[in-house]
């Protein structure tokens, strides 16, 4: 039985926790650890070392992907950078909401560490990670389509994937360039204008105004990486009659 903190299954470290989330979560850490998130109010921690022996050949292929890869080298976000990102997020926020028909989106740049964005559907506004800075242009597009398919649909099954293959075909391949932060020396703000710094602090949420309706515009290109794996099939009921839905996802620490 899997208890709060560190655990070891079949030699492998298992990270436990319990938080104020609404779905048990799996990630896989640089360092191999597999870190398991547990809603703290309405499933047990029996329900979450369930659902990780349900998908233990999941988290074995994956971490040995992840210990796979080379160790990751990040440059600091300077301010002329972060700019630049506020611009380019700016001018793909906007498309993308005339695009799908998603009016009033507030968004805001953050530092972040397992995310490459987050849709807050109910309150729409959208959190974008400051690394994304140091990510070519069809890298941060594909993000921002990614979050912005998540209004109509708010996982990652089997909908959501077909509505990002109609609206952005190739996103896979966006998703894995991302994933492995295969950029190398090609960053966007290298075919952007260098903007003055700006006058907000770097790391505070800095949020954005809601998109205006820009004129007609061209489909855009593909773009980066999705920051989970696809959803996992909803579970039994937990307490007081909720439905417990599950994900896997992957850690880019």
């Amino acid at each position: 039985m899997l208890h709060s903190g560190h655990n070891e299954i079949d030699g492998v470290p298992v990270e436990v926790v319990r938080k104020r989330i609404r779905r048990i979560n799996i990630r896989v850490a640089a360092d191999g650890t597999v870190c398991l998130s547990v809603p703290k109010w309405w499933a047990t921690l029996r329900q979450g070392e369930d659902f990780l022996r349900e998908k233990w050949r999941w988290v074995q292929k994956t971490r040995a992907e992840v210990l796979a890869r080379p160790a990751a080298t990040r440059a600091p976000v300077t301010e002329a950078e972060l700019e630049a990102l506020r611009t380019l997020l700016g001018e793909l926020n906007a498309m993308w909401a005339a695009r799908v028909g998603e009016d009033g989106v507030s968004w805001k740049i953050r530092r972040v560490k397992s995310l490459w964005g987050c849709c807050h559907w109910r309150d729409r506004y959208i959190t974008y990670n400051a690394e994304l800075a140091h990510a070519p242009r069809d890298l941060v597009e594909y993000v921002v389509a990614h979050e912005y398919t998540h209004f109509a649909v708010h996982n990652h099954g089997p909908k959501f994937r077909a509505l990002m293959d109609e609206r952005l075909p190739g996103w896979q391949t966006l998703r894995r360039r991302l994933n492995r932060r295969e950029w190398g020396e090609t960053r966007q703000n290298a075919h952007l204008a260098q903007t003055p710094a700006s006058r907000q602090t770097f790391g505070l949420e800095d949020i954005q105004p809601p998109c205006a309706a820009p004129e007609p515009v061209a489909a855009p290109t593909v773009a980066p990486p999705a920051s989970r794996v696809p959803a996992a099939p909803a579970a039994q009921a937990g307490a007081k009659g909720r439905k417990l839905t599950f994900v896997q996802t992957e850690f880019w620490e």
